[in-house]
């Protein structure tokens, strides 16, 4: 599947939800392809929670002002995930990329980026 050329912006937790972002190559999928698109004001703005198996690339997005993570990186170790050329702008929230614990044990590759932050704690993973 490849999701290309869309604005996603304003997603939003509905109650008993998890989720608020705008992206999200999720549980046991594969071959999922997400670029050139601009992905701003959700939750967080991509979301990798690939659970059981799965990749994915993401690639020449503009991601920018989403409330917590620009990238959350929340994968099994099965997965895996090639993340590279995007436009990384943070004006709200403490992180760039994020990850924690055995969601990093996944396979994650991330290259040539631009990131930008307007706050003096900004962190990456």
């Amino acid at each position: 599947m490849t999701f290309q050329f869309n604005e996603v912006y304003e997603t939003q937790q509905k109650a008993g939800g998890a989720d608020s972002n705008g992206i999200d190559p999720d549980k046991g999928t594969t071959r999922q392809v997400v670029q050139y698109n601009f992905i701003h004001g959700n939750g967080d703005g991509v979301l990798l929670c690939q659970f059981a198996f799965g990749d994915a690339v993401v690639r020449n997005n503009v991601i920018a002002g989403n409330s917590r993570y620009q990238i959350y990186l929340h994968s099994d170790p099965a997965a895996a995930a090639k993340i590279y050329n995007n436009t990384i702008y943070n004006d709200k929230s403490e992180y760039l990329v994020y990850g924690y614990g055995k969601y990093l044990d996944a396979r994650y590759d991330l290259t040539n980026h631009v990131l930008y932050s307007r706050r003096s704690s900004r962190s990456t993973t």
